[in-house]
């Protein structure tokens, strides 16, 4: 009797991520990606430039409004981009159908990126995709004119909706104004200095409404719009002063104390709903706020370097380190992630270094 063994099939699953290069700008950014090797993503460029399309190095192309453009372009015109757009709305939705995530990268300002960029994006949500747009602005010597074209051009790319977290009604219009949402930041919140002495009650309750019973407030009226989401996610800024005791911070700590253990049970609470909550822990961030607080200072420099010099790494937190663990921890590929403050202070909670 022969017996014989075979090895099952495993099927490795992972998402279909797509990154879209709309216009010159996004064609160049799809373009380097594609030479530095990026693996993981498909590629598509869309235009109305023939000759821009010609010379991309993406296999997938999308000649927008051959009809009405005839390949030359949208002359710096966003009408003429989203008009061009919408005439090859049939074929943007072929290639985003089937996409778990897209990604939208594309000059603001011109003519193609400014007036197709939306159209795209919005075809994509109607799709039911998660969706982020990666956009440049013109530099300052541009000119006003071209910026306010590329501001203009963002308003399509995403909806602007601004609230009040420390106010009930205001939030809830502003929520009342969203149809489809994914992904949840709370990132409102306002510092104070001093010790338990030092802040008055008014203030306390101040701080607290705003940093903490406000992320209740976004997170109770997202909660019936992130149920119908594939990728529900909440993410929460902390800080490490919710986990080291800092000097002269009692209350701003003790509302990020809340917020750290605010996520662990939001987390508890919907996880069999398949909504995920984490919160980062950013370290003392090199942000406008802070500049401010040193420019008070009576030597502004010295006291940045005295500050610089407390920080394990000898730097302050970057924004951008805080935004990338941000879109770590929301993003659908850490689908197994909740539950988790993921610290980025450069060592300044889990580190003792000797001076």
């Amino acid at each position: 009797m022969t017996i014989n063994f075979k090895s099952p099939e495993i099927k490795e699953l992972q998402p279909r991520l797509l990154v879209v290069g709309v216009g010159g700008a996004g064609g160049n950014a799809v373009n380097n990606m594609i030479r530095a090797n990026l693996k993981g993503a498909n590629f598509v460029v869309a235009n109305t430039d023939a000759q821009a399309l010609k010379n991309s190095e993406s296999l997938n192309k999308i000649q927008l409004g051959l009809s009405s453009t005839k390949g030359l372009g949208a002359g710096a015109s966003p009408d003429v981009g989203k008009n061009a757009a919408l005439e090859s709305e049939s074929e943007i939705r072929s290639y985003l159908e089937g996409s778990n995530m897209v990604f939208i990268t594309s000059g603001m300002g011109g003519g193609t990126g400014t007036g197709a960029s939306p159209i795209v994006a919005k075809i994509a949500r109607e799709l039911g995709i998660l969706t982020v747009g990666v956009v440049t602005k013109p530099f300052l010597f541009e000119g006003a004119k071209r910026m306010r074209v590329a501001e203009g051009g963002l308003a399509g790319v995403g909806q602007w909706i601004q609230c009040d977290v420390s106010d009930d009604a205001s939030v809830e219009a502003a929520f009342a104004k969203i149809s489809q949402l994914d992904i949840l930041i709370n990132s409102a919140a306002i510092s104070a200095v001093g010790n338990v002495e030092a802040n008055p009650s008014d203030e306390w309750n101040k701080v607290m409404n705003i940093n903490v019973v406000g992320i209740v407030r976004t997170a109770r009226y997202s909660l019936p719009l992130l149920r119908k989401s594939k990728c529900a996610s909440i993410v929460n800024v902390c800080s490490v002063a919710a986990t080291a005791g800092i000097p002269k911070r009692a209350l701003y700590s003790s509302t990020k104390g809340a917020v750290l253990s605010l996520t662990m049970a939001m987390a508890n609470d919907y996880v069999a709903e398949g909504i995920r909550v984490n919160c980062v822990n950013p370290g003392t961030a090199d942000t406008p706020w802070v500049q401010r607080l040193l420019a008070q200072a009576a030597d502004p420099e010295a006291e940045r370097k005295a500050l610089e010099a407390r920080q394990p790494l000898g730097r302050l937190v970057s924004a951008d380190e805080v935004a990338r663990a941000l879109c770590y921890l929301a993003s659908p590929l850490q689908g197994s992630t909740t539950a988790t403050s993921l610290a980025v202070d450069g060592g300044m909670q889990g580190l003792r270094i000797p001076r």
